[in-house]
C-alpha cells in the first residue's frame, strides 16, 4: 500500500477565535432586535385593525371615565412680552427737607390727593413772620411816599396860584406906574415877588417827581416782599407730597429721616387699570395679524421676579385687543413689534411685567381631551376608549378598554386638540390608565366603589 503524504492541518490562532464568536453575537443581537421590531409593529397593526378580545382572569380594572363632547379648537401662537402702564409719574419734592412722616407703603393704592410723606423743610414759620414784617415795613413805606406826593401836589397848587395872582400884582402896578401914581421901585418889588412866585412852583413840581419816584420804589419793595411771603409760605405748604394721580405706590427707596432735595425721586405711582403688551412676532406671521385679534395672558405663568401669580385657577387667561401692529422689521431679529391693550381691573396685572400671551388665529369645531387620557408606545400617542361588550360567560354587559392611536394637534390650557382617531360621542379613559391594555375589562370607578 502506498503511504499517502499528508499536510498538517492549520489550527485558528486565539484572535481568530475571538473574532468569529464577537460576529456571532453582533448577528445574534441584530437579529433579535428586528424579531421584537416586528412583533411589535404586528401587535400595534393587529391592535388597530381587530377589535379587542375581553381578557379573561383578570377583574375589571377601576378607571375615569369621560365622554367626548365637541368643543372649540383654538389656533394660536404663543409669545413672551412685556407689560407697559399706560399712565404713570415719578414723585419728587418741590423743596429740600428731611422726611418726617411716611404714609404709604410700596404696594399701597392711592387716589389723587391722598398724602404720601411730610417734609421738614429748611424755612419755618419765623422766615415767614419775618417775610411778612418785611411786607408789612415796605407797604407803609408806600403810604409815606404817597403822602409826600400829595404834599408836593398842593404845594405846587400853592405856588401855581401865587405866581398868577402876581401876575395881576404887576399888571396893576404897571399901570400905577405909567399913570405916575406909582413908583418904578414899587413895580419891581411886585415883579420879584412873581418870580419868586415861579420859583416856588417849580420846586413844588421837583418835590412831586421826587415822591412819584419814592412811590414807585416803595411799591416795587412791597411787591417784592409780598413775594418773598409767597415763597417761603409756599414752602411750608409742600412739606405735604400728595399723589397726582391715581394708582398703586412702588417701591419707596426713601425712609423716615433721609434727607432729599427738591426734584429727588422719592417713589412711583402707576395706572395699572390698563396696560398696554407689547410682542415680538416673528415675520413668518406678519400675514395673518390684524388689527383686533384676541390675545390671551395666561394668569398662572411666572413673572419676571421668578414669582407666582395670585393663585386663581390654572386655565385663568384675561383677553386682550391688538391695538398696533408695526409697519416695520426688525431687522436684527426678524420680527414685528404689536401691542395689544389689556382692562386689568381685578389687578392681576403690573407694570414691567414679563407674560407670556397668546395671538389667537382661528377658532373652529373639534375635540379636545385631558392629557391625563393620553399614553404613548413608542412615541405614537394612543387613547383608550370605553367600548360596550358583553361577558361570555354570565352574559351581563361590560366595558372594555380599546386602545386607539390619535393624531394630537396643540395643547390648549391643560388638555391636547385631538384631530383624529376619536370623535364626538366616544367615552374614553382619564384616569387609570397605567398598566391598562388593549381588550382589558374596566369599571368606572363609582361604580366598583359601591
Amino acid at each position: 500500500m502506498e503511504s499517502l503524504d499528508t499536510q498538517p492541518i492549520a489550527q485558528p490562532n486565539s484572535l481568530s477565535k475571538t473574532e468569529d464568536r464577537g460576529n456571532v453575537r453582533s448577528w445574534l443581537w441584530a437579529l433579535l432586535v428586528i424579531l421584537a421590531a416586528g412583533g411589535g409593529l404586528a401587535w400595534w397593526f393587529l391592535g388597530r385593525t381587530r377589535s379587542p378580545q375581553p381578557q379573561m382572569g383578570f377583574g375589571p380594572a377601576s378607571v375615569e371615565l369621560m365622554a367626548v363632547e365637541t368643543n372649540i379648537l383654538q389656533d394660536q401662537s404663543s409669545f413672551i412680552g412685556v407689560l407697559d402702564a399706560q399712565e404713570g409719574v415719578q414723585l419728587k419734592p418741590e423743596i429740600d427737607g428731611r422726611i418726617v412722616q411716611l404714609f404709604v407703603e410700596a404696594g399701597d393704592v392711592v387716589s389723587l390727593g391722598d398724602p404720601i410723606l411730610k417734609l421738614s423743610p429748611d424755612r419755618n414759620q419765623a422766615e415767614v413772620n419775618t417775610a411778612i414784617a418785611n411786607t408789612n415795613v415796605s407797604r407803609a413805606a408806600l403810604t409815606n411816599a404817597q403822602a409826600q406826593v400829595r404834599a408836593a401836589e398842593a404845594e405846587h397848587r400853592r405856588a401855581e396860584a401865587e405866581v398868577a395872582l402876581q401876575e395881576e400884582e404887576i399888571g396893576r402896578m404897571q399901570y400905577l406906574v405909567d399913570q405916575g401914581a406909582a413908583s418904578q421901585q414899587q413895580l419891581d418889588v411886585v415883579i420879584r415877588n412873581r418870580d419868586g412866585a415861579i420859583a416856588s412852583r417849580t420846586a413844588a413840581s421837583e418835590q412831586i417827581q421826587a415822591a412819584q419816584a419814592a412811590v414807585q420804589e416803595a411799591e416795587a419793595a412791597l411787591n417784592q416782599a409780598r413775594s418773598q411771603v409767597s415763597v417761603v409760605q409756599a414752602d411750608l405748604a409742600d412739606t405735604l407730597v400728595a399723589a397726582p394721580i391715581n394708582g398703586i405706590v412702588g417701591e419707596i427707596p426713601i425712609k423716615i429721616g433721609d434727607y432729599v432735595e427738591s426734584g429727588d425721586d422719592l417713589t412711583t405711582i402707576i395706572q395699572n387699570q390698563t396696560l398696554d403688551l407689547s410682542l415680538s412676532v416673528p415675520i413668518d406671521y406678519r400675514d395673518q395679524l390684524r388689527l383686533g385679534l384676541p390675545v390671551h395672558i395666561n394668569l398662572s405663568t411666572t413673572t419676571a421676579t421668578g414669582q407666582e401669580s395670585r393663585s386663581i385657577g390654572s386655565s385663568a387667561t384675561l383677553e386682550g385687543r391688538i391695538s398696533f401692529i408695526s409697519p416695520q422689521v426688525d431687522a436684527t431679529t426678524q420680527t414685528v413689534t404689536i401691542e395689544a391693550v389689556f382692562e386689568n381691573n381685578l389687578g392681576y396685572l403690573s407694570d414691567d411685567q414679563r407674560v407670556e400671551a397668546s395671538i389667537l388665529w382661528q377658532e373652529r369645531p373639534g375635540v379636545l381631551v385631558p392629557a391625563t387620557a393620553i399614553s404613548r408606545l413608542a412615541g405614537q400617542p394612543f387613547i383608550f376608549v370605553a367600548v360596550p361588550s358583553t361577558n361570555e360567560e354570565t352574559g351581563t354587559p361590560q366595558l372594555i378598554a380599546e386602545q386607539r392611536s390619535v393624531t394630537l394637534g396643540a395643547i390648549q390650557g391643560n388638555d391636547y386638540q385631538v384631530l383624529d382617531g376619536i370623535e364626538s360621542g366616544d367615552t374614553i379613559v382619564v384616569s387609570g390608565i397605567l398598566g391598562l391594555s388593549n381588550g382589558r375589562v374596566i369599571q368606572e370607578a363609582a361604580e366598583a366603589e359601591e
